[in-house]
């Protein structure tokens, strides 16, 4: 089971003027031991309504560690390529892991262009799907940013710059304007705000199977219930650098020409389960 120790560190009534205040202390421990996935809610089960793969092939070109949106989306990009020899397998249950508990936001204003790039795509794959009839929870229901600073209203504009110049749908906004788009604020708290119109929601788990269904559809083969427990490699050009040849899992071994680890939040484990180790700089950690 993945463990998870809590400590506090008691709740120490701490004098502040007229008031008190409590502060507590909170701390969470990942283990990276051996482990089973999360419960499963009973809805996102895939077995009913995809064609899934009982057994493990023997080989494949691509292999895809990894059943949540980051390796379905992967499955599916690569077989509308034109790739068909691809297998993807999953330890437990599709979009059991992190992909069932996420939100599903898409938002335009990121930290670096290339995430809004990746946004603006995501949306208008999403928008495509959701006019093709798959049932994917797709609502482009905008966002709006609030800013409570005057330096915060300049990055503000600065980013409406950024996703404005890329074609996104958004503006600046006035404290009025702010007000009639959210009446529960305070004016004299707040120095404008960025509203992005073309922000957007999902629902993760169907948009997740929608991509294995496509997947299938073009002859990727998924499987479930089978866990990597070994990276096999072997020196290329003189030793440079290692090629991943086979993987060993819990449903037998697999060649393979090309391995992608689309695992997630336990890439850095099956990293360290290559022959030899490959450090992956990710950590798992809780979030309150």
């Amino acid at each position: 089971m993945l463990q998870h120790r809590i400590f506090y560190n008691g709740h120490h009534l701490l004098k502040n003027k007229s008031h008190y205040q409590i502060s507590y202390v909170l701390r969470r421990l990942v283990s990276y031991d051996q482990h089973e996935s999360p419960t499963i809610p009973h809805h996102i089960h895939p077995s009913p309504i995809l064609q899934l793969t009982d057994k493990i092939p023997s080989s494949c070109y691509i292999l895809i560690a990894g059943g949540g949106i980051i390796g379905q989306s992967v499955a599916y990009h690569l077989s509308e390529c034109g790739i068909r020899d691809i297998v993807l397998i999953e330890k437990s249950k599709l979009a059991s892991g992190a992909t069932w508990q996420s939100a599903g936001q898409g938002i335009h204003v990121q930290n670096t262009l290339i995430q809004t790039h990746f946004t603006r795509y995501s949306r208008e794959l999403y928008e495509k799907l959701n006019n093709q009839g798959h049932d994917i929870g797709f609502v482009e229901n905008g966002s709006l940013w609030i800013a409570q600073t005057a330096d915060r209203l300049h990055t503000l504009k600065r980013q409406y710059a950024t996703i404005k110049a890329l074609g996104i749908d958004c503006e600046i906004l006035n404290v009025e304007k702010v007000k009639e788009n959210l009446p529960i604020i305070y004016p004299h708290e707040v120095w404008g705000g960025l509203l992005v119109k073309n922000d957007f929601m999902v629902d993760p788990v169907p948009l997740a199977l929608t991509f294995a269904k496509l997947s299938i559809d073009n002859g990727v083969k998924i499987v479930e219930d089978c866990h990597v427990k070994e990276i096999l490699t072997e020196k290329q050009r003189a030793g440079q650098y290692d090629r991943v040849t086979s993987v060993v899992t819990s449903e037998g071994n697999i060649k393979c020409d090309i391995f992608i680890n689309c695992t997630g939040m336990w890439a850095r484990e099956l990293g360290y389960r290559s022959s030899p180790g490959v450090r992956i700089p990710t950590q798992a950690c809780g979030k309150l």
